[in-house]
């Protein structure tokens, strides 16, 4: 120790004879050993770290349960897997401690799509990318303890034959079952519960685009639904109490189509007055399945009514007449009444408004610029556009007017791609979750006659923008003309106040 302690007094340029006396040893001596305790702490971070970042994860395998312990603080455990892009996944766990482990879904690209506590089911979700997917558990601070799940592809759930009986069991009981039919736009599809040992479930109803259209405990049945799309759906029956006793199940999924019938009496313009006590009817006959928008004209019939009712007599919907409404799915095949009346007996006021046949809308082509005025007051207009599950699109806005002009992008079955927002208004990337038909609403909020323009960008038909060399755009070096596109992953968009351009950088493989 006294070799050691004169090379380090050597070190730092300090006399020996000033660190003879024993209480300088002494206080050189708790130094040295500060440092030493000081380097194990250093070499067990290092160690530590060195064993989380350079663990080999497991491979995983769909539908596979697996179990095990996180047994130091700081330990992570990885699990890989190829996934492709517009798969449909579900994480179900099998353990319902809670403790503070969280898992993680991380993208091929280094994303992380998710993170929630491995006790927690998450899903269905739907992969934007194809290739190596990583989940990742990791506890906070000192937290030990167990884990247990597995990882669903609802592509290869079993079949459910409409109007068949199903017969089954959690086992264990916190595990989710799923099925799966090709439902049919208009078809009315009722699930009903035949019997359950135990309440400790609940069963749902998922659309194509992971939509939930029904929900309740396992020993009820659920209430009609009229499917808005067709496409897979997904009927899951999800466990919720930690037993190793099964949940036996039994229930009975049924589906009715009407015949398809000629579509007459949409799209024109009604209007009317309504005094005291009167209703205005009039009628239109269309196939189940259609989907009809409520393009409200006017706004001042704040005190009247708008009923659809289908052709058993069965209300649809009841909306105020100044309201823009739907997509709705109609529930039926034949002819429909549509009646406008006062919210209370002595109501009265004028109504303006037209129903819209969805599937008649011009189809949206894709990167091509959109030009149009909404001469109407508060006038709709809807384009439709069939999409892929994982395609990425971007809404690039070329006017600068921000009149009070909304848009919305919207799946058939209800999945919300584009919120409701300025049509001025850039928006994306943004990523399909299944394939199929979407609707893009312009919806005119004054009585003049707004305009708007835009285009819509598949983003993986950009073209490709090569690295380590000088772009240049337009005639002056470095310019970025306002609305001009390089790669779709690098968006160069206008900033409204300054019009300034932006450089947007998102990051895909």
């Amino acid at each position: 120790m006294a070799d050691l302690t004169r090379q380090a007094t050597d070190c730092v340029g300090w006399s020996w004879d000033v660190v003879r006396s024993n209480l300088a040893l002494n206080l050189w001596r708790r130094i040295m050993s500060a440092f030493k305790y000081l380097a194990l702490g250093c070499a067990a971070l290092f160690v530590c770290a060195a064993r989380t970042l350079g663990a080999t994860d497991i491979t995983l395998t769909f539908g596979t349960s697996y179990a095990g312990t996180i047994s130091e603080p700081g330990e992570q455990v990885g699990f890989a897997f190829t996934g492709t892009v517009g798969q449909r996944l579900y994480y179900d766990t099998l353990d319902a401690d809670f403790e503070s482990i969280y898992i993680s879904l991380i993208s091929p690209s280094g994303t992380t799509i998710w993170q929630i506590n491995h006790s927690s089911d998450f899903g269905p979700f739907t992969l934007a990318e194809t290739g190596t997917y990583k989940l990742l558990l990791d506890a906070t601070g000192d937290t030990l303890g167990d884990y247990s799940f597995r990882l669903l592809d609802l592509g290869a759930a079993p079949t459910l034959a409409l109007g068949t009986t199903v017969t089954n069991q959690l086992s264990p009981r916190l595990e989710t079952d799923i099925f799966q039919f090709s439902g049919i736009a208009g078809q009315r599809v009722n699930l009903s519960s035949v019997s359950a040992s135990a309440n400790q479930a609940q069963w749902r109803l998922i659309g194509p685009s992971n939509q939930q259209f029904v929900s309740g405990n396992i020993v009820n049945s659920l209430s009609e639904v009229v499917l808005p799309a067709s496409g897979p759906y997904f009927v899951l029956i999800e466990g919720n109490t930690d037993s190793i006793v099964p949940l036996l199940y039994e229930f009975r999924a049924s589906g009715v189509l009407d015949a398809p019938v000629a579509v007459t009496g949409l799209g024109s313009v009604l209007s009317g007055a309504i005094f005291a006590g009167q209703t205005n009817n009039s009628t239109f006959t269309a196939p189940a399945g259609l989907q009809i928008y409520l393009d409200s004209l006017d706004r001042g019939g704040g005190s009247l009514l708008v009923d659809l009712r289908d052709p058993s007599g069965a209300l649809v919907f009841s909306t105020g007449e100044t309201a823009d409404t739907g997509p709705v799915t109609l529930p039926r095949s034949g002819t429909y009444s549509v009646n406008v009346r006062g919210n209370s007996p002595g109501a009265t006021g004028l109504f303006k408004f037209r129903l819209l046949d969805l599937t008649s809308s011009p189809a949206l082509l894709l990167n091509t610029n959109v030009t149009a005025t909404l001469s109407n007051a508060y006038q709709t207009d809807v384009y439709q556009l069939v999409g892929s599950a994982g395609q990425r699109l971007y809404y690039d806005a070329l006017d600068n007017d921000f009149d009070q002009v909304t848009a919305r992008l919207i799946s058939s079955d209800g999945a919300a791609y584009l919120g409701v927002r300025n049509s001025d208004s850039d928006f994306g990337p943004f990523t399909l979750t299944a394939s199929g038909t979407n609707y893009l609403i312009l919806e005119s909020n004054m009585t003049g006659s707004p305009d708007y323009s835009f285009r819509l960008l598949d983003v993986g038909a950009a073209p490709a923008l090569p690295l380590d060399r000088e772009h240049q755009s337009g005639p002056q070096r470095g310019a970025l003309p306002v609305g001009r596109h390089g790669r779709a992953e690098i968006v160069f968009r206008r900033e409204r106040q300054r019009q300034r351009g932006l450089l947007d950088i998102v990051w895909a493989e």
